[in-house]
């Protein structure tokens, strides 16, 4: 149909966190990378150390919407800077 021919670019999620809380390699791997994070001093460790609660848990939260980008970011940061001391 036309209106789908002419419909608007939209992205869509996907469900990475589900992911991250029922596969332990990729839970583990998201703490790590939050945790290293923290070494970096760019947010505070009250606010990633919620992050990481987060990710344990099974309740959604607001966090749940930027947990892959910091898991990015962290994963982004050391392949350019090396970990975090």
């Amino acid at each position: 149909p036309a209106e789908i021919l002419a419909k608007p670019k939209h992205g869509f999620g996907l469900p990475y966190l589900s992911f991250v809380r029922t596969y332990d390699p990729l839970r583990q791997l998201a703490c790590d990378s939050i945790e290293t994070l923290k070494g970096r001093g760019c947010f505070r460790d009250d606010f990633l150390d919620g992050v990481v609660r987060n990710i344990r848990s099974e309740a959604d939260s607001p966090l749940d919407e930027i947990i892959w980008d910091l898991i990015v970011l962290e994963q982004w940061l050391e392949s350019r800077l090396g970990k975090s001391k």
